[in-house]
């Protein structure tokens, strides 16, 4: 489910990683592939096909921090931060672009959407894999929020 909300998120629960990077794709590469490997060192990934899908949507949403928020300024930042409380993982990214505007997003619904969209499907892969997606502000900050499958082995 994708949400828009006014303001800053609020981080709760036990932070593992922090970062503020320039806008390369040697950053996005560095940060996306330390955030899998946080994952799995908590036993939070726990199959081949659930870490394919992970990579996938951080992927995504560091790529569209670079690419439509900085637009791959290197003089830009994005911030990332993963955290986690009981239940759930989350991953804050931030970037500094101009953001965008709820109804900017094409409508997943449009059975015509994958035909006649020229933009979009990334995000439409990751509203179908991610437990919530909530935008902030002017729609520059995402955090991605995920159930905790195995809570057993934290």
């Amino acid at each position: 489910m994708i949400q828009f909300e006014q303001g800053l998120p609020e981080i709760v629960g036990k932070l593992l990683f922090k970062t503020r990077r320039e806008s390369t794709e040697d950053n996005r590469i560095y940060v996306l592939n330390m955030l899998v490997s946080k994952l799995n060192e908590l036993g939070i990934i726990v199959s081949k096909s659930e870490e394919m899908k992970t990579r996938l949507c951080l992927d995504e949403v560091l790529a569209n921090a670079l690419s439509h928020g900085n637009r791959y300024n290197c003089e830009k930042f994005f911030e990332v931060t993963l955290f986690i409380d009981s239940e759930h993982w989350f991953v804050l990214v931030k970037d500094e672009g101009e953001g965008f505007k709820p109804e900017d997003l094409p409508d997943y619904q449009d059975e015509n959407f994958i035909a006649t969209s020229e933009g979009g499907r990334g995000l439409m892969l990751v509203n179908e894999i991610i437990d919530e997606i909530t935008f902030f502000g002017k729609g520059n900050i995402v955090l991605l929020k995920n159930k905790i499958k195995n809570l057993q082995t934290r």
